[in-house]
């Protein structure tokens, strides 16, 4: 039996590890190459049927409401596959993913014939349609790619971005994406979310906060951006007819190229005034649900809206500071009924970050 290469994720492994994977007739066998003789089996059954046959390919394994994630860089491993009748729902759903994209090139079609003003009034629409329709591994390719072109505008500080990752693992959202925060040195305050997943922190903001519900409401915040597919939208906007279109078709590897392309401009990307604050609701709700002080949102605010004077560097996370957003935030926040729970761990991981 032939093995491929791979790279395994799980929710509590997010960084990967490297696996060796063996198709066999009932289950696909994973051996974990970072320990000894570990070996991990996965039900065909449970495997997901495939949303996108680019490179590089994910195959997701649903136990009991959790995700784990296979990525391979071969190929080979479709056609591996496709020639064992058990796991036919894997390959062959993709046909079935692939009719549904023709039947959206036909709507494309017709679109494109259409003058230029009517797209520019449909383009929100369609946008917001796609963004929520991505599969999950697109978005993250997308991130993924985004992080790759402009890592290199940063310095990261791998310590406190370690420290910065428990704190969002021990906040316990709920989510279909593989967070990964990363903290990075810099004397502006500011924070940012990319498709998929990656959160980036200026160390200065941690700095500038006097409580771990602070932070908390900074990742919660940035979280919502990824969760309500902010992060994305906003990104397809910014590629433009191409963008869109290269979506509309199935392209990811058109609009990814984009980015590559204009990964300086996109430095410069910002959220709309509707989209921050849907982004401090949602986090405010999140908080609430995990039982941290949401005051902490607005404490957050009130210290970056102290910071206004200065300048802020946009990046895909720019957060208009006004009294409005800060007055909104405490609506929501007399909406809900906040029972405080058992937050040490927050804490005593805040006081080692700062």
């Amino acid at each position: 039996m032939r093995s491929f290469s791979a790279t395994f994720f799980t929710p509590q492994d997010r960084e990967g590890q490297p696996v060796q994977v063996s198709p066999w007739t009932n289950e696909l066998e994973i051996r974990l190459l970072q320990q000894s003789a570990g070996v991990i089996r996965w039900d065909v059954k449970r495997i997901l049927p495939l949303e996108d046959t680019t490179v590089p390919i994910y195959l997701k394994y649903n136990q009991v409401d959790t995700l784990s994630y296979l990525k391979f860089e071969d190929k080979a491993i479709l056609d591996e596959l496709s020639s064992m009748q058990a796991y036919k729902h894997v390959i062959h759903t993709s046909n079935r993913w692939m009719k549904w994209i023709a039947g959206i090139v036909i709507g494309v079609v017709l679109l494109v014939s259409i003058a230029a003003v009517s797209l520019y009034f449909l383009a929100p629409k369609l946008i917001e349609k796609i963004a929520d329709s991505l599969p999950v591994e697109t978005e993250v390719q997308i991130g993924d790619k985004l992080f790759e072109q402009t890592k290199n505008e940063f310095t990261f500080n791998e310590e406190k971005s370690k420290i910065a990752q428990q704190f969002f693992d021990s906040l316990r959202f709920e989510s279909r994406y593989p967070i990964r925060v990363h903290v990075v040195k810099s004397n502006d305050l500011n924070a940012f979310a990319m498709p998929g997943g990656h959160i980036v922190v200026y160390d200065s903001i941690i700095r500038t906060m006097k409580s771990s519900s602070e932070l908390a409401g900074l990742l919660a915040h940035e979280f919502s951006h990824i969760h309500k597919h902010h992060s994305t939208r906003t990104l397809i906007q910014m590629s433009g007819t191409y963008g869109l279109l290269s979506l509309l078709v199935g392209d990811v590897s058109g609009i990814a190229s984009l980015i590559v392309l204009n990964a300086n401009e996109l430095l410069n990307m910002s959220y709309s005034r509707a989209f921050e604050q849907e982004a401090d609701r949602e986090g405010v709700k999140l908080l609430v649900k995990r039982g941290v002080d949401p005051e902490g949102m607005v404490l957050l605010l009130k210290q970056l809206k102290a910071a206004e004077t200065t300048t802020v560097p946009q990046f895909l996370s720019t957060h208009p500071l006004t009294d409005a957003r800060i007055a909104d935030v405490k609506r929501e926040i007399k909406q809900l009924t906040f029972t405080p729970q058992n937050i040490a761990q927050l804490d005593s991981l805040f006081v080692v970050l700062k």
